[in-house]
């Protein structure tokens, strides 16, 4: 029987750097919204996005590259948070408000 790996050796350890997206890393427009909105990434970058009620139910959730125009018509009028991530970062979250 082989012997586990010893979790406490680290110097074979293998780590992935992971940053954080920041709210100038892309832009949502417009803010409160109507009908559509748009993520604008700050480079041609694919972006994830979630779309939550305040009680964190995912509503609407995609990617975007091109500023491709999402449709919330659908939404409740009302506050909601929107999550967006890249490649090797995690999600930076922030309010949405539907007119």
């Amino acid at each position: 029987m082989e012997d586990p790996p010893d979790v406490h050796n680290w110097k074979h350890a293998n780590f992935t750097t992971v940053n954080k997206v920041n709210a100038k890393d892309f832009e949502v427009t417009p803010n409160p919204a109507n009908d559509f909105i748009k993520i604008t990434p700050d480079n041609s970058v694919t972006l994830w996005y979630t779309i939550e009620d305040l009680n964190g139910k995912k509503i609407i959730e995609g990617d975007t590259q091109n500023e491709e125009h999402i449709d919330v018509r659908n939404l409740a009028s009302g506050v909601y948070l929107i999550s967006v991530s890249g490649a090797n970062k995690i999600a930076c979250k922030m309010k949405l408000t539907k007119l």
